[in-house]
């Protein structure tokens, strides 16, 4: 191990670390089918990766990608070109694009053992994990060579509805990839000419930061959505925040059926507000069992002239999963299309109400 440059608190931390790495990924052979989940900053991929973290011996790995991942790692002989996570890992080189297979292979054999959550007092912790649920952003546009690169493993791709997760993106100020994503060779092959002429309309003019996010979800939502309408893809699980948030209990099922996770406790996750969710008045209503309030708060945010501008996008997009005004899917992607109409009555139009 290198000898630590911080001081020798720091340095003792540290080699407890990497002591408790070669306890808890030893021996490394044997792991079962890991879960990469491919999601968008504030789209609840967070309190999904969470979610199907309760399959039994997994090990929870969130955003390998990302720029600072690093400090999470141990051992440090190497890792993913620093460079490749400030470009967003996006537009990649063929050459950049296989150092990204390689590092998520690393962490897949577990030769690489993540430490942000390791706390080895916790009820589950895993000392001998038998796999890895990892929640990846910005490398939808890498999917179809992850999945062929990893072909014993589940992947699961989740989306939330533009307008809510771009005001929360907003919120919380995260990085806005467009221009990169317009750069992307495998994006370029899903997207119509017109929605091209149409972003960087966008872009270049003077829109809202709001439509700028906006932007931003539809152009890193193209491939899986294309995934999605083009191929029978029976190794590509799917479900919307959405469907999470209205019909927990069904999403379970279908979540435990395609990935292992154990039903009861997915059902208990989905129940309870994700960590990432620091708002007080979001946790009180799902507390009080006010999702659809929740799922619609965001309307009274915006303009008609906003949703008009986000529906031309979509259409140029050739999106149809969402509508820029509802609030909801136009169809579910995890549950049938009976049980999501139960959900989505009104409260007063339920049976037994």
């Amino acid at each position: 191990m290198n000898q630590p440059t911080s001081d020798g608190f720091q340095w003792i931390k540290d080699l407890l670390k990497v002591s408790v790495w070669r306890l808890g990924y030893w021996p490394r052979q044997g792991h079962d089918a890991n879960v990469f989940i491919f999601t968008s900053r504030r789209g609840g991929g967070t309190w999904l990766a969470e979610t199907l973290a309760s399959i039994d011996g997994a090990c929870k790995v969130i955003e390998p990608l990302e720029r600072g991942v690093h400090n999470h790692f141990i051992p440090t002989q190497r890792f993913l070109p620093m460079e490749l996570a400030r470009q967003g890992g996006i537009a990649l080189t063929a050459e950049e694009a296989e150092d990204v297979i390689s590092f998520l292979s690393d962490i897949v054999s577990f030769r690489y053992r993540y430490m942000r959550e390791w706390n080895v007092t916790r009820d589950d912790y895993a000392f001998f994990p038998k796999r890895n649920v990892i929640k990846v952003h910005n490398a939808k546009h890498l999917m179809s060579a992850i999945m062929e690169s990893f072909p014993r493993d589940r992947f699961v791709f989740q989306i939330r509805h533009p307008i809510a997760q771009a005001i929360s993106a907003m919120r919380y100020g995260s990085v806005i990839w467009s221009r990169r994503y317009l750069e992307c060779e495998q994006i370029l092959e899903v997207l119509p000419p017109q929605a091209h002429e149409l972003a960087w309309k966008i872009l270049d003019n003077d829109s809202s930061l709001l439509m700028h996010y906006v932007l931003d979800w539809a152009l890193e939502n193209m491939i899986p959505l294309h995934l999605l309408t083009e191929l029978e893809r029976k190794d590509l699980t799917a479900v919307t925040y959405e469907e999470m948030v209205l019909a927990p209990e069904d999403v379970a099922f279908y979540l435990s059926r395609r990935t292992g996770a154990d039903r009861a406790k997915v059902a208990v996750s989905l129940n309870r507000p994700s960590k990432t969710t620091d708002q007080q008045s979001v946790r009180q209503l799902i507390r009080e069992q006010e999702r659809m309030t929740m799922l619609s708060r965001w309307q009274g945010n915006v303009s008609d002239r906003f949703l008009e501008d986000v529906q031309a996008l979509l259409d140029s997009c050739g999106i149809s999963l969402y509508s820029a005004g509802d609030p909801l899917p136009k169809r579910p992607l995890a549950i049938r299309d009976s049980a999501w109409g139960q959900h989505t009555l009104p409260r007063s139009e339920h049976p037994g109400s």
